[in-house]
């Protein structure tokens, strides 16, 4: 019976991964396209961590806690509300990935453009790309195992990646203005 047990939690833990980076390829695939097909003047108003503060509270278990113990609560409560979290979550992910896209694009852009060569900048934006990708990956399956009662899903690191891209950004685009003014 155990081994029956033990069996069955594997090969979910494994259909969990699986689903993971089949989200997290086809979300990466989607951003890039939509990345492009957005004007850079449009992408840059928007860039900005603070708007994914609300994303790293959503699937908070203390708000399952209390619901629980709510009179009248009921299991199919909770799991309808954690389905319903994991798609505004899902979103989220989709959101930050297409803007971390963008932002990456446009510092490489300033970068290329730049009348100082920085290959220690553009070496960190490689080495801070990959980061983002696994920070990513993790979070999506972290966040696929949460719905399913698994764990718990922590995507400070992946927002704090964001911001430091953003913040290098405003950096370089600072700089390009006064070489050029």
């Amino acid at each position: 019976m155990i081994v029956l047990l033990l069996v069955v939690i594997c090969t979910s833990v494994a259909a969990i991964a699986t689903r993971a980076v089949v989200i997290a390829i086809s979300d990466a695939l989607f951003a890039d396209r939509q990345a492009e097909s957005e004007p850079a003047e449009t992408r840059m108003l928007n860039f900005s961590a603070d708007r994914y503060l609300a994303m790293l509270r959503l699937l908070d278990e203390a708000d399952f806690a209390f619901l629980s113990d709510q009179p009248g609560f009921r299991p199919k409560i909770a799991r309808g509300l954690r389905a319903q979290r994991y798609r505004v979550f899902a979103g989220y992910l989709r959101s930050l990935r297409a803007d971390f896209t963008a932002a990456a694009t446009a510092l490489k852009h300033s970068l290329a453009h730049s009348t100082e060569d920085r290959p220690d900048l553009s070496s960190a934006l490689v080495r801070t790309r990959l980061r983002f990708t696994y920070r990513l990956l993790l979070a999506h399956g972290q966040a696929y195992g949460w719905r399913m009662g698994l764990g718990r899903v922590d995507a400070t690191e992946l927002v704090k990646i964001f911001d430091g891209v953003c913040a290098q950004l405003c950096s370089q685009s600072a700089e390009m203005a006064q070489s050029n003014g």
